[in-house]
């Protein structure tokens, strides 16, 4: 897809630990000029397994980027196996295909939303944000006041 000057990319990684019942999810969302407008640390429960962890996150990220009216989005993540699962949807497992069907369905409520594989190195304040997620009891959220 053609990016523009109005879309947003919101890198996505989420983290677990062993024996911790909760996920923590790390987002950075920036302009097309790379200019960080928003970092948001989530803690959600975890659904079992790092597939479906990113699954709900990215389902959780595509609500959040609607409340901020943000209609041309690209969503970048690490997990290759997620990215192939929404491209194409083979899964036999119920919950991961729920999971696809709604982050599918939401993905047609903005003007432009497309998906990319990133590089975990690319990735390392979104995970240093999921980690901090991991101690939170609320989610939070920062926004950079230099973005119109």
């Amino acid at each position: 897809e053609i990016e523009d000057e109005e879309s947003i990319a919101l890198h996505v990684v989420s983290t677990s630990r062993q024996r911790q019942l909760s996920t923590g999810i790390g987002v950075v969302a920036e302009t097309f000029s790379h200019t960080r407008i928003a970092e948001w640390a989530l803690k959600e429960r975890s659904l079992g397994t790092k597939l479906l962890d990113d699954a709900a996150a990215v389902k959780l990220v595509l609500c959040k980027a609607m409340e901020q009216h943000w209609n041309k989005i690209k969503i970048s993540s690490n997990n290759k196996e997620l990215l192939k699962q929404l491209k194409h949807p083979s899964s036999s497992d119920s919950c991961l295909t729920t999971l696809i069907d709604d982050i599918i369905g939401l993905q047609k409520l903005f003007h432009m939303c497309s998906f990319e594989l990133v590089s975990e190195e690319n990735m390392t304040r979104c995970k240093s944000l999921s980690y901090y997620a991991l101690g939170i009891l609320l989610d939070e959220e920062w926004y950079f006041p230099q973005f119109n």
